[in-house]
């Protein structure tokens, strides 16, 4: 029986180490995996910041990007209406000019036939 309980606290002795020593790799593993998820999450926070500098930077660029293209169609527009304007003012001066060369023709077929 002396034997018998001899053996048990010697398993039990090494189960007992067996799982002291599981419980503190355990406890390492456990540190490991912290630290790592911490510097997972302080990248993560790092790329948020700088995709939301990125962002920042992109919409500038558009909204300038936005307000020269007003600028431009605004210039646009005078430029068209400028030469709507000048057209117009062709047209006009065309018909007088037309006009001027008709009551010209008219002029010279009457002194023509008066011969």
């Amino acid at each position: 029986m002396q034997s018998s309980l001899e053996n048990l606290e010697r398993d039990f002795s090494t189960v007992s180490t067996f799982l002291n020593s599981s419980l503190e790799m355990l406890k390492a593993d456990t540190r490991t995996t912290a630290a790592l998820l911490n510097q997972s999450i302080q990248s993560i926070k790092e790329n948020v910041v700088g995709l939301s500098s990125s962002t920042n930077t992109i919409m500038a660029f558009l909204e300038s990007n936005l307000e020269m293209l007003k600028a431009n169609t605004r210039i646009t527009a005078a430029s068209l209406n400028q030469s709507i304007q000048s057209i117009r003012d062709n047209v006009v001066g065309l018909s007088s000019s037309t006009n001027t060369t008709v009551a010209f023709l008219e002029y010279s077929l009457a002194m023509f036939k008066a011969e």
